[in-house]
């Protein structure tokens, strides 16, 4: 059984209004992306922004787009570069988190590559009043980095090939010295630091950097003709250090040991102390013994002056001195035999001589005695006759006479051996 065919519907098209419509809404559709990508490097609709402007005494080649970074993190971009009175004006379009800055915020333009590509380095403040969408970082805040074709052109002809030369000599020399530059590059990020800090205000300087390098070049050119001498001098110091390098072990071992080293000579110099406070007691102590030493130092300097002509004398003294020297050894080996003889002599003699110092005034009596005597029966008793009579005979008769005479003369001592120095006068007067 045949199924009946139905009838398909007859299509209608759209009414030509409509269709106007559409294409104008896909045309209005078109114009909107293309406005929307063509204002996208500038700003995305319905997204906030905070806007700061930047003025600069020299913006460096500043372009629109140019990223803005905060310690190397991106956070905006630059819009709108313009000069007005004679100063460069940029705006920072700055992500809404940045803000609010505060207003002692730097702003320095650094190259981002070798080719002339810049970026902004946002320092934030943190101190003055904040800033508020659309305020001004003053041109004193802000500074530029000197370009790379800057320095180039600052290199002449023979600037280039002095500094081929140095490149070809700096290349030898760091020739088989691999390991060295690698501990130098270990070394550099302190010593960078340093350096970045140093150069930038250097460059912080207007025209600093100019008359840094013409100042180089003034002395590389007096450095010139003593080249050879700095790279002997250069070479005696790499040889002096040689050494120190070879050993550098025992060095490393000998710092390693002189913590404990230096320990031990601190606590001997702790124990130093009390002799240095008795030296201290003993300065003080010696401080009023010490003031009149310059009055007895000049004393001192005048009698040497004085002394001057003695010691000329004493000049023809030694040279008479030195003349009878010869003479006087020769005596004295002459009588070098008979010395022992003469001192046994003079030890023998010793005794007596003790005796008669005991009866020193004894002897003195005696001879004032004898002068007496030797005048006596003198007319007048002149003592320079004295030696006419100078032998007497007197006799006496004493206890001990054979004749056994009893009677007892005053001209006798009773005391034949009498104690030193007992009798005064004589037997008769025992005065």
């Amino acid at each position: 059984m045949r199924r009946p065919q139905m009838s398909r519907a007859a299509s209608r098209s759209l009414p030509r209004p409509v269709l106007w419509l559409l294409g104008l809404a896909g045309i209005g559709a078109v114009v909107v992306m293309f406005l929307v990508g063509y204002n996208a490097p500038n700003t995305i609709p319905g997204r906030s922004y905070y806007t700061v402007k930047a003025q600069f005494d020299h913006a460096d080649n500043l372009t629109a787009h140019y990223q803005v970074r905060i310690a190397g993190r991106y956070v905006g971009q630059v819009l709108d570069p313009r000069v007005q009175d004679g100063k460069a004006i940029v705006d920072l379009q700055l992500q809404p988190d940045v803000g609010p800055l505060k207003s002692d915020t730097t702003v320095r333009v650094r190259p981002r590559s070798p080719i002339g590509v810049r970026f902004i380095e946002l320092s934030p403040g943190t101190s003055g009043r904040p800033l508020a969408d659309g305020d001004t970082i003053p041109a004193s805040q802000t500074s530029a980095a000197t370009e790379l074709d800057t320095v180039l052109n600052t290199l002449d002809a023979p600037r280039r090939a002095q500094a081929q030369t140095f490149m070809q000599e700096l290349g030898a020399g760091v020739l088989d010295r691999g390991q060295d530059i690698n501990d130098l590059i270990d070394r550099s990020p302190a010593t960078l630091r340093g350096v970045d800090r140093v150069l930038g205000a250097v460059n912080d300087r207007n025209g600093a950097p100019e008359r840094f390098v013409a100042g180089t070049e003034s002395a590389a050119g007096a450095a010139d003709p003593v080249r050879e001498t700095i790279r002997e001098g250069f070479r005696l110091g790499s040889d002096a250090l040689r050494p120190f390098a070879n050993g550098a072990d025992d060095i490393r071992a000998t710092l390693e040991t002189a913590p404990a080293s230096l320990t031990a000579a601190r606590e001997g110099l702790r124990a130093t102390d009390p002799l240095l406070a008795e030296v201290r007691g003993l300065s003080r102590a010696a401080l009023p013994a010490l003031r009149p030493a310059p009055a007895g130092l000049n004393e001192t300097s005048r009698l040497l002056r004085e002394s001057r002509g003695g010691l000329r004398s004493l000049r023809t003294t030694l040279d008479t001195a030195e003349a009878a020297t010869p003479p006087t050894l020769k005596l004295l080996e002459t009588a070098d035999p008979v010395l022992p003889s003469i001192s046994t002599g003079l030890r023998t003699s010793l005794p007596l001589v003790d005796r008669f110092g005991a009866h020193g005034c004894d002897l003195g009596l005696f001879t004032r005695t004898w002068g007496s005597m030797l005048t006596f029966g003198v007319p007048g008793g002149r003592k320079d006759l004295g030696l006419i009579t100078n032998l007497r005979l007197l006799i006496l008769s004493s206890e001990e006479t054979v004749g056994g005479w009893k009677q007892k003369s005053g001209l006798v001592a009773d005391n034949p051996y009498p104690a030193p120095c007992t009798v005064t006068q004589d037997a008769r007067s025992r005065k």
